[in-house]
């Protein structure tokens, strides 16, 4: 059986879903991680914003999609999954139609996917269709938080799914933006059907170091590692292990 996590981010996949995606790779199954936002930041200037993100992942900015490419590189072959990428760049490099940014400070990543967005969701849906075989379990995330990379990859997926691609559409709950929703979001319905995979604890282990390879996002979210493998240990307890939700 072939799997496909859809990630935003080099990150967004490894965060929400390593433990599972080990188990899965252990057990034998394929597994691919594609991530959506990869590529190269515009040769124009960046933004105030982005330039601060750099300076606190510590990177340059001609360096900064090799470096976090590299981290996931490491990440992925520790959890044993393939992975492949789109080259969008990321929502804080995006320029709208009249040339203004997408995103100028920290607010601008909750915002609502915009309309002139609608273009690159069915380009990326058209990219994705490109990339998966007929039966494949696809991944896409929930959404949870609300990061406009994360609404601009669930819409894609939910594109494909609507396009009759005989495929099996799931959802993860996106980790660790879920903590702050305790568990709790608009964004993972109701009416979707709950599938709980329990994590052992070695895969647990190999969550935890896979996240931590994402070096130069970890003080994005976490002081320290005993703070994200605490939550990560939490997170677990409260799921019964890593939880997808599968459309009707």
């Amino acid at each position: 059986m072939s799997w496909i996590f859809l990630s935003p981010h080099f990150d967004d996949a490894a965060y929400s879903c390593g433990g599972l995606i080990w188990d899965l790779t252990r057990a034998g199954q394929r597994v691919e991680i594609l991530t959506v936002c990869s590529g190269e930041p515009p040769p124009e200037a960046l933004t105030p914003y982005a330039r601060s993100l750099h300076e606190r992942w510590g990177v340059a900015g001609a360096e900064v999609t090799a470096a976090r490419s590299a981290e996931d590189v490491r990440a992925c072959q520790l959890l044993g999954a393939a992975r492949r990428t789109l080259g969008v760049p990321d929502c804080i490099y995006r320029r709208l139609p009249d040339g203004s940014p997408l995103v100028e400070k920290e607010e601008d990543l909750w915002q609502p996917l915009p309309s002139e967005e609608t273009a690159l969701v069915e380009w990326v849906a058209d990219a994705i269709s490109r990339e998966i075989e007929a039966g494949a379990r696809v991944i896409s995330p929930a959404g949870v938080g609300g990061h406009v990379d994360h609404k601009l990859t669930r819409k894609a997926a939910e594109r494909i799914r609507g396009g009759g691609r005989r495929i099996r559409l799931g959802y993860y709950a996106d980790f660790p933006y879920v903590l702050r929703e305790s568990g709790n979001s608009s964004e993972i319905e109701g009416a979707w059907r709950p599938e709980i995979f329990p994590v052992p604890d070695l895969a647990l282990e190999k969550w935890g170091e896979a996240i931590a390879l994402y070096g130069s996002q970890f003080s994005s979210f976490w002081k320290d590692a005993a703070e994200m493998q605490g939550q990560l240990a939490g997170y677990r307890t409260e799921t019964g292990g890593c939880r997808l939700y599968w459309a009707a």
